[in-house]
């Protein structure tokens, strides 16, 4: 029974919630149209609990981390488990027009993304760098592509060549939606696929180890 339990019954709410939602899609009924707004809510209650369980679970691991000291950038959760409290009470005490709130919100949060965004600007740069060199065919074309975007919405390649720009624009609209809707159609293939296999019992990870 417990196997069961641990399989078959979140693997059929799964189904029923799928079918559902997309059954509402085709057709156009009141009562299909409540029963999927229901379904819907109740994908944001389960979506809050499993923020809950997030926020423990970061609690559980950073509080064991601090307690034992491990490593030896132990102080960093302290950081984190300070702060996250701190907005949380803030938040829920003093509402998110609270001005400590806000400030914690502009002075911490706010340039710490920006932080992790320029990161990751470097990760790019990289990635752009390695990806300009022309081993092959499509690697030559990816180069001039980018070398035409490139120019067209810098300031430079108006001053170099008028052209840059409607060739640019050109590149962006033609080649690069016709990509853009190619990898779209492979993501919802892809979505697809997977729902399939997680409502017919083949992805058993989003069960748990013990699946």
């Amino acid at each position: 029974m417990s196997g069961i339990r641990q399989r078959e019954i979140p693997i059929a709410m799964a189904f029923i919630a799928l079918m559902l939602v997309s059954i509402g899609y085709f057709i156009d009924n009141l009562t299909v149209r409540n029963t999927v707004s229901t379904v819907e809510g109740w994908a944001v209650i389960v979506g809050a609990f499993a923020l809950g369980l997030g926020t423990i679970n970061i609690l559980i691991s950073h509080g064991r981390i601090i307690s034992k000291h491990q490593g030896q950038q132990w102080f960093y959760s302290i950081l984190l488990v300070g702060t996250m409290l701190l907005m949380i009470v803030l938040g829920l005490f003093g509402s998110t027009k609270n001005p400590s709130f806000k400030w914690m919100y502009d002075n911490l949060y706010s340039p710490l993304s920006s932080t992790m965004s320029s990161i990751l600007g470097f990760f790019f740069c990289s990635a752009i760098y390695r990806g300009f060199k022309a081993r092959n065919v499509g690697s030559v074309l990816f180069l001039f592509s980018a070398f035409f975007v490139i120019l067209k919405n810098a300031p430079l390649g108006g001053f170099i060549w008028p052209g840059f720009e409607s060739l640019g624009g050109w590149v962006l609209s033609i080649p690069g939606n016709a990509g853009m809707r190619g990898f779209l159609i492979a993501y919802g293939i892809g979505v697809i696929a997977f729902g399939l296999r997680m409502v017919l019992g083949y992805e058993k990870g989003w069960l748990g180890r013990e699946a």
